[in-house]
Formats: C-alpha cells, structure tokens, sequence
C-alpha cells in the first residue's frame, strides 16, 4: 500500500528554470502597479490590461463602463469577466438574450426588447469576495439584466478608481455552470436536466469594470 502511495505522489518541482522578470508594461515600459494578488495589471500609461502566467505577460481585453452624468471621480469601478456564452443541451440552444429569458422564467417583465437578439453573456464578479454565495448572488443580479453598455475613452481611465481583479480568468470559466445553475428555475425538472447535461461554450471574454 505505502509503495502504491509513493508512486502516486506528484513528481518534485524543478526550479531550475525560476527567471525573474520585470514588472514593466510590455507595451510602453512604465512599471506596473504592484499589488501580489492582483491577476490582472493595468497601465495607467498606456491603457494596456495584462495577465502575467510562466514569467510572460499576456494581454487582455478590458473595457470599463461609462458612469452616468459623467461621475467617474466619486464612483467604484468593479471587476467582472464578461464571458460570451452559448449553451446547447437536448436539442436546444441558449444562444441570445431572448433565449435566457425564456429558459429561465426569473426576469421581471420588461417594456423593452431592443436586446433580445443580443449575443448571450454572463457576468462573473471578479473583485475579492469571501463569500461565494454573495458573489453567485451579484452575478445573478447582473446577468438578469443584460446591461446594455457605453464605455469610458480611453483617455479618461485615469479619473477611473478601478478595483483590483483577484479572480483569473480560468476560475471565471469555471463559475459559468453555476451561475447557469443560479438561472435555473428551481421546481422545473425540465430545466434542470437541460442543466444536468449542457454542454457550455465561451466564445470569447473580456474584463469590464462597472461602476458602483
């Protein structure tokens, strides 16, 4: 038995391949906030979002809301990954807004219906929140209204106080299922086997900081 465990366990690690790296922006230079549990670093100089993984930086696309009346100064910026999603289970798709309105039956009714057919995207926090049901709970929230956004130039990002993003974009890909499940009407066992056996392609993500 002791032998079988032996063999199972996880091969050392190698440092010798450890580098260093310099916490610069790849793009213009400018050294990058530190913050050591930041998963994303922004640039303030040259507006560049940048996902550092095995000693190279990775870019990443970000946006950040527009705030009404133009209140950037006095607001929080809050991170989310805004994850483009179609969902297929039973010969059904869930592929736009309409779609997740009528699959889950937990929207209030609406006078509008400009964004029905608008691609279907789901809103995974992205800030430091301990705890996991409050962050289900915001992602809920957010989902269910399908926000239709104007973005802040990139030349006004400065007046931005944007919150650090914690959560890496593997979790958030990870958190999709649940939050379909957060959706899901809870007495309907139709819904639910269509949950039960979804199958959830991210056809891209970006990061969105969104004023609070």
């Amino acid at each position: 038995i002791m032998v079988n465990k032996a063999e199972k366990q996880p091969a050392p690690v190698s440092f010798k391949k450890v580098s260093y790296i310099p916490f610069k922006c790849p793009n213009c230079g400018w050294d990058l906030p530190l913050h050591q549990f930041y998963f994303i670093h922004l640039c303030t100089t040259c507006q560049r979002a940048w996902l550092e993984r095995g000693g190279q930086f990775r870019a990443v696309n970000f946006a950040v809301a527009l705030a009404p009346n133009g209140a950037e100064q006095s607001l929080v910026y809050l991170p989310f990954w805004v994850c483009h999603v179609e969902i297929g289970s039973q010969e059904q798709m869930l592929k736009t807004v309409a779609d997740l309105h009528s699959f889950s039956l937990m929207f209030p009714t609406r006078v509008s219906k400009d964004t029905d057919g608008s691609p279907l995207r789901f809103f995974i926090p992205a800030m430091e929140i301990r705890n996991i049901v409050a962050a289900n709970k915001l992602a809920t929230s957010v989902t269910n209204v399908q926000p239709t956004i104007a973005y802040v130039p990139k030349d006004r990002l400065g007046q931005c106080h944007l919150s650090g993003a914690f959560l890496p974009p593997k979790a958030a890909k990870e958190m999709v299922r649940v939050l379909l499940c957060s959706l899901t009407p809870k007495n309907n066992r139709r819904r639910q086997i269509f949950v039960e056996n979804a199958d959830i392609s991210i056809n891209k993500m970006h990061l969105l900081w969104w004023p609070f």
